[in-house]
């Protein structure tokens, strides 16, 4: 209900002209409740209508890059998509994310890091650890974090993530050889921190 509300309260303060508001309208009638479950599966339940409500504002924005009304869907799918990456990066500036992890999750975080046979699914198969991975996935630059994101979180094959985002599927395959790189990276850090406050105080200890 709140959404459908959003979205109305959108409808009525666009400044678009007859045949824009009334294509808005269409959009609106026609494909609200997809936009509010792409939301919902981007950025979670509590935060679906509030990125529910940008979608539109921003599709108020740019109607007039539609220039068929058959491609509409599609259209509508690449702009949420983008929309709650940005809500997403947002979020994860107001608030840092603290994961407590077991030792079977450090040690499976360490394999990965180490090149051992685990590899980024292996990871994501613990909900502590997946935690986490999503966090950083926010914390990446958007074009190589999404597609991580899209790939091993929502299990979607190149082709399908090439439909969601809008770019090609070379670029797809390109962007994610290198998230996996950036990530690994940033995953390495993350295990090197307590390594490194263990030695800090065992030197303190032996003094």
């Amino acid at each position: 209900m709140r959404a459908a509300m959003a979205a109305n309260d959108v409808a009525g303060a666009g400044h678009l002209d007859d045949d824009g508001g009334r294509l808005l309208r269409t959009l609106i009638a026609r494909h609200s409740d997809e936009v509010r479950g792409l939301c919902r599966l981007y950025v979670g339940a509590q935060d679906a209508d509030d990125a529910a409500q940008e979608v539109w504002l921003a599709v108020v924005r740019k109607l007039w890059q539609l220039d068929d009304e058959d491609r509409a869907l599609g259209w509508l799918r690449v702009l949420t998509f983008h929309r709650c990456l940005d809500f997403r990066r947002r979020r994860a500036r107001r608030h840092r994310v603290e994961v407590a992890l077991g030792d079977d999750d450090w040690r499976g975080l360490a394999g990965y890091v180490a090149g051992d046979e685990v590899d980024l699914a292996d990871l994501l198969e613990g909900r502590r650890l997946r935690e986490l991975i999503d966090a950083h996935l926010d914390r990446m630059p958007q074009a190589f974090g999404s597609m991580l994101r899209l790939r091993y979180l929502d299990g979607l094959s190149q082709s399908e993530i090439a439909a969601t985002t809008g770019v090609a599927v070379g670029t797809v395959k390109w962007r994610l050889h290198h998230a996996r790189h950036m990530l690994l990276a940033d995953l390495a850090a993350t295990v090197r921190e307590p390594l490194a406050g263990d030695r800090r105080r065992r030197r303190r200890t032996d003094r």
